[in-house]
C-alpha cells in the first residue's frame, strides 16, 4: 500500500514537471572576477539616476553644478547644497554606493551564457529543456534547420545524410505553402519529432556554438546558391557538393 502511494505521489511530481516545464539540465556555476569599468554618480541613494560625471546628475535634476572649486555638489533654487554620490560601475553593470569601496573586487558566479539561469544561493545554473528555443517563431531559420538535420540525422555525422534531411524539410516548407521552416515546424508539430522529443543531438545545436557544428550548418547553407538579381527577383542554383550528395540533376 506504501509503495503505490509512493508511485502515486511520483506520478504527480513527474506530472507538475512537465506542467511548469522544470525538466532541463544543472550545472555548477562558475565564479568570475567582477571589475570596475568606470565610476557612476547618482542623487543620493536614488540608483535610477545615473551619469558618468556628476556635473550631469545636476543638470538631470534641473540643478547647477557648483562652481566651487574642489565642490561635486548641485545647487538648488534656494542657494542650498545637495550633495552628489559617487559609486563603482561593476563589469556584470551593477552599480555600488559608495565610490572606491573595493565592490567590484569580490567573485561573480556566472553561468555559460543566457540561456541559464542561476540558483539563489548561486551555486548552480538550470537550463529547461526548451530554453534555447523557446519562441520557435524567432529562432534564426538556418538555424533550426541546421538541428533539425543534425538531430534527425546519425551520430556519424555524415554530410550526405544530413544534406538529404535538409532538403526534405525545405521541400516540405515549399510544396506546403509556409514562410519558413519555423512555421512549418510550430504548425506542424509531427514533421521533425527532434524539435519537441528532447532530441539530445537537437539542443546540443541550438544551444551550442555554430563553429562547433560546421557539417550540420553546411548542409542548409550549401542547398541553394544565389546567382543573379534582377529587379527584385533572385535566381538560385543548386550547390554542386548538394547535387552529388543527393543524386539529383540542376535541370530536368
Amino acid at each position: 500500500m506504501f509503495a503505490v502511494r509512493l508511485s502515486k505521489i511520483f506520478s504527480v511530481f513527474v506530472l507538475l514537471l512537465h506542467s511548469f516545464n522544470l525538466s532541463g539540465e544543472t550545472l555548477p556555476s562558475t565564479v568570475i572576477k567582477n571589475c570596475k569599468i568606470d565610476n557612476a554618480y547618482t542623487i543620493n541613494s536614488l540608483r535610477d539616476i545615473m551619469e558618468k560625471t556628476w556635473q550631469n546628475v545636476c543638470r538631470v535634476l534641473g540643478l547647477s553644478p557648483t562652481d566651487i572649486p574642489g565642490g561635486e555638489f548641485c545647487v538648488n533654487d534656494h542657494g542650498n547644497p545637495v550633495y552628489i554620490q559617487g559609486g563603482d560601475l561593476c563589469a556584470d553593470s551593477s552599480f555600488k554606493i559608495p565610490i572606491n569601496f573595493g565592490w567590484c573586487d569580490e567573485g561573480l558566479a556566472s553561468c555559460p551564457n543566457p540561456s541559464w539561469s542561476l540558483s539563489q544561493d548561486k551555486k548552480t545554473c538550470f537550463r529547461s529543456d526548451d530554453a534555447c528555443w523557446k519562441d520557435i517563431e524567432n529562432v534564426n531559420q538556418l538555424k533550426l534547420l541546421a538541428a533539425i538535420s543534425y538531430g534527425e540525422s546519425h551520430w556519424s555525422n555524415v554530410y550526405e545524410e544530413m544534406a538529404g534531411i535538409a532538403s526534405v524539410a525545405i521541400r516540405r516548407r515549399d510544396t506546403a505553402g509556409f514562410n519558413s521552416i519555423n512555421e512549418l515546424v510550430k504548425k506542424n508539430r509531427t514533421f521533425s519529432y527532434a524539435v519537441y522529443d528532447g532530441n539530445e543531438r537537437f539542443i546540443k545545436l541550438m544551444c551550442g556554438d555554430e563553429k562547433n557544428f560546421k557539417t550540420a550548418y553546411d548542409a542548409y547553407e550549401n542547398t541553394y546558391i544565389s546567382t543573379a538579381i534582377r529587379g527584385k527577383t533572385i535566381f538560385w542554383k543548386l550547390d554542386d557538393q548538394f547535387l552529388k550528395a543527393n543524386g539529383a540533376l540542376q535541370c530536368r
